[in-house]
């Protein structure tokens, strides 16, 4: 079979024109070697190429790619390692100072996983592979009534998630980590042909989760959060630019300190006095987020009463994600804004509900129950109320109890939903759910 013309063809036009242009850059690299500072792990799509998504040069980039940009786990083993032997050279000897795993929209590798392809050989080589991506699949969740394009999107970007979380499996780059000298520096691009990602709560708890669960080392685990939490916030921005509107009634320093941990100094920070305020600004934003005190502030009103309309932004998290004592931010804040209902997580629902009737005896009725926030409710000569009720509890368990205490419910709506809220325990544990 002869060699392809169009390889011929192109190779005459490199040599004539692009190698001649560029001779002396391509004579430095033969005598000096490579020293490219940035790793791309990406895919081997022939629609994809790192080179010219990032108009790299020559000597820029060292790039491996496979079948959907797949980062395997740590395995020291005598069998061939393809992906892990690259990361060992870029890292050992290259001593890059950037990891980007290139994702994309379209993944035939990701759909051929989704929809269990038949076999292309009876060694099945592909299949062994993608199986790698099952620990992403089930972060996802099987796809019930998500439309299929909504679900292999959420599979593409959650296989650049296990990817990252597979590179930290390798002890060299954990200890690198471990020392300061690459944390800030492991980045996720994910490529897509349609939108870029916003503030997704779901990830970002489960996220936290998994990095404290796999903490070890000197370094403090208020640092590594930290730093963690800026690479994310960071990323998030470039992608699509917002900024972080805060009430400060609860205290300034408490609540600036817990905005600039969770969400860096890259996002803008807009001061509010009144949580009312910060649910407008979120309100006339496109994509911005607010920040409030989690937790009754004399004098603020039921300023959740703006979030039961259908097209009002909503309570999508908690902070802190991890709860510990001595947290550096760890003032109780609700974060408020619009995101995709598949970003949501819904493990802990937040309801806003109008009681007549709230006396001492329906606070108690509450206890190990739910929390409750209550501020006066003139309206009904009650109170007004939001209530987080956690996984496997309900708003009609709430409202029974309430109603058997003697309160009469006057009306409740869905105003959000947030992660179970997770603590350390002193003694460094592992975290433990606390039911709320």
């Amino acid at each position: 079979m002869p060699f392809p013309q169009r390889l011929i063809e192109g190779y005459r036009a490199f040599h004539d024109a692009r190698l001649r242009r560029e001779q002396d850059r391509y004579r430095e690299l033969a005598e000096s070697g490579q020293s490219p500072e940035t790793m791309v792990i990406g895919c081997c799509d022939s629609r994809v190429s790192p080179e010219v998504i990032f108009d790299a040069r020559p000597g820029e980039l060292f790039v491996v790619r496979n079948v959907a940009n797949i980062v395997p786990p740590f395995a020291p083993d005598t069998r061939a390692h393809g992906v892990s032997a690259a990361l060992e050279f870029g890292v050992a000897a290259l001593k890059v100072k950037h990891i980007v795993v290139l994702g994309h929209a379209h993944c035939g590798g990701v759909k051929a996983f989704a929809e269990k392809a038949v076999p292309l050989s009876p060694s099945d080589f592909i299949g062994n592979w993608m199986r790698l991506m099952a620990p992403a699949a089930e972060t996802v969740g099987p796809q019930r009534e998500l439309p299929w394009s909504d679900y292999l999107t959420r599979l593409e970007q959650a296989n650049v998630v296990n990817s990252l979380n597979n590179l930290l499996t390798f002890p060299r780059l954990r200890a690198l980590i471990e020392r300061g000298e690459i944390i800030d520096r492991l980045i996720a691009v994910k490529k897509t042909q349609e939108t870029g990602s916003a503030f997704r709560p779901a990830r970002e708890a489960d996220m936290m989760r998994r990095l404290v669960q796999r903490h070890h080392g000197n370094l403090p685990l208020d640092t590594v959060e930290s730093i963690w939490r800026v690479i994310i916030a960071t990323f998030t921005y470039v992608q699509a630019p917002f900024s972080a509107h805060a009430d400060l009634s609860a205290g300034d320093a408490l609540m600036r300190d817990s905005a600039r941990f969770h969400f860096g100094f890259t996002v803008p920070l807009v001061p509010h006095v009144g949580a009312a305020s910060v649910v407008e600004a979120v309100t006339e934003s496109t994509g911005d987020l607010g920040l409030v005190p989690a937790f009754a502030i004399a004098g603020a009103g039921p300023w959740w009463s703006a979030l039961e309309f259908d097209s009002a932004p909503k309570v999508i998290a908690r902070l802190p994600f991890v709860e510990r004592a001595d947290h550096p931010a760890g003032l109780p804040v609700f974060v408020i804004s619009r995101v995709a209902a598949d970003a949501m997580v819904t493990e802990t629902e937040v309801w806003s509900m109008r009681v007549s009737g709230w006396t001492a005896t329906s606070v108690d009725s509450l206890a190990g129950l739910a929390d409750a926030i209550a501020v006066p409710d003139r309206a009904f000569d009650g109170a007004a109320l939001l209530i987080s009720v956690p996984q496997g509890g309900s708003i009609d368990r709430v409202t029974d109890t309430l109603v058997k205490a003697g309160a009469s419910v006057r009306a409740t709506a869905l105003v959000g939903s947030h992660a179970t809220r997770y603590r350390v325990s002193a003694e460094g544990a592992r975290p433990v759910p606390t039911g709320r």
